[in-house]
């Protein structure tokens, strides 16, 4: 495993994340036609989203028409509510983007179906892998909908499960850790000082306490962006 850290400073971060997103999205699409980005939710990310939409004339219409959106987790809440990661980032500039969003259907009865939903479609919008998935943590170590509680249900050889809030009982669907580590490309965004622990943790993978640590432990490569 190859940990990269990148130290960036709070505003410029998402900057840097929108740059990345251009280049590798035109590399992607000039090699294999095809650009798919797996977002996590929080505030971070709605931070790179705004600084995406100030980029939409970077990529020509056909260019967009070839990038494809999928959420590694959501929670099991309605579009229109904040605690629904696609439509905050939706509100937040994604409607500004003229690509393919892919995230889970919470409208569906149960969230079974919906984890179902993505798995039968999920290699009609991914060629062999996802070309560049971004991660966040919290400050329970935690990534995507992964937690302690729940790693192996995390660990079955499915695309996207069902799980709950171990505090909380919040019902959400997470992408599995093998979904994850088959990503191209893995980027965790830490911002924020109470992300402190987190990344000495990440630092030191000789104890692995926390989800967070254990994919990133797992995977073949994954670059930190952090302003800490």
């Amino acid at each position: 495993m190859a940990l990269t850290i990148k130290r960036i400073s709070r505003e410029y971060a998402p900057e840097l994340m929108a740059d990345w997103f251009i280049e590798k999205a035109k590399d992607s699409i000039a090699y294999q036609n095809k650009f798919t980005i797996a977002v996590s939710g929080g505030s971070t990310p709605l931070a790179f989203f705004k600084a995406l939409s100030k980029r939409v004339n970077q990529l020509s219409f056909d260019q967009w028409n070839q990038v494809h959106f999928l959420w590694v987790d959501e929670r099991w809440e309605p579009v229109s509510s904040n605690e629904n990661n696609y439509g905050m980032a939706w509100r937040e500039g994604l409607q500004s983007l003229p690509a393919h969003f892919h995230p889970f259907n919470t409208q569906l009865s149960h969230p079974l179906f919906a984890c179902q939903a993505y798995e039968s479609n999920f290699h009609q919008w991914v060629n062999q892998s996802i070309d560049w998935t971004i991660l966040g943590a919290g400050t329970d170590g935690h990534t995507a909908s992964i937690f302690k509680e729940n790693w192996l249900e995390a660990s079955l050889p499915v695309v996207a499960f069902e799980t709950k809030h171990p505090q909380t009982g919040q019902v959400r669907v997470s992408l599995t850790i093998s979904t994850i580590l088959n990503s191209k490309e893995i980027t965790v965004l830490l911002i924020g000082i109470e992300k402190q622990p987190i990344l000495l943790r990440l630092k030191n993978l000789s104890l692995l306490e926390f989800p967070i640590q254990k994919v990133v432990s797992l995977a073949k490569n994954v670059v930190v962006v952090t302003d800490l």
